[in-house]
């Protein structure tokens, strides 16, 4: 009887320790799920965001500079890789980058034209995945294919009608390339403009201009179903 007594003594306090020191095992999955939960604190240095808002601006500019160096290529060297002469090229033939009346009527009245298409043709509406912070689900009304066919249409008509012949596309082509990028940066800054003016800002914003503007902080920025985006 003693013998066993002592048995059921050690089984009870092992039982104990058990209940209060629970296994390394245990411990490494509890502390592993709750650094998996836990919120990242870790923020980048001034410096280092500064740097990358630089790394942004520079992505802008040789995104510019590339129109012209493919247009050079295109335009002036049968469509062949352009090596060290690309600068003579350039200094030779830049007045064809200059914007000019007609090429700002020929790029604006297309943009016009496909802004109210994508406006009024019709075509599915799709509802997309729900907005943050409201789970408001936003319709996109999917009607490229008939803005595409339509838009050859009335291309070939102004052609054939002698408004609007198909070579002064390509006579218009530098100015026409440095037309849209133009306003391209000027739809970049209003939106980038009107995201703190509306009250808009995504969370994601760093403050940084030239990142924020590339990347974009205004969530849906919209005329009517119209996404500005696409502009």
């Amino acid at each position: 009887n003693a013998e066993y007594m002592g048995t059921q003594v050690i089984m009870e306090s092992e039982q104990r320790v058990f209940r209060r020191r629970p296994s390394k095992r245990l411990d490494a999955s509890a502390k592993s799920s709750k650094a998996a939960t836990a919120p990242h604190d870790h923020k980048p240095s001034f410096l280092s965001s500064l740097l990358l808002d630089v790394v942004f601006l520079a992505v802008m500019i040789i995104s510019h500079a590339m129109i012209m160096y493919f247009f050079l290529c295109v335009r002036h060297n049968e469509g062949r890789v352009l090596g060290r002469h690309v600068f003579s090229l350039l200094a030779e033939h830049w007045r064809e980058f200059l914007p000019t009346v007609r090429a700002c009527q020929l790029y604006f009245g297309f943009l016009i034209a496909q802004f109210v298409f994508a406006a009024v043709l019709p075509g599915p509406v799709v509802m997309g995945l729900p907005v943050r912070g409201t789970g408001e689900r936003l319709p996109y009304l999917c009607n490229g294919v008939w803005a595409w066919y339509l838009s050859l249409l009335a291309i070939g008509g102004l052609h054939y009608l002698d408004i609007v012949r198909m070579e002064e596309w390509i006579e218009q082509h530098g100015a026409i390339f440095m037309t849209s990028a133009i306003f391209a940066n000027f739809v970049t800054l209003v939106i980038y403009a009107g995201a703190y003016l509306t009250n808009n800002v995504m969370e994601e914003a760093t403050g940084f201009p030239f990142r924020d503007s590339f990347a974009g902080i205004w969530l849906h920025p919209r005329i009517g179903i119209v996404d500005l985006k696409m502009f």
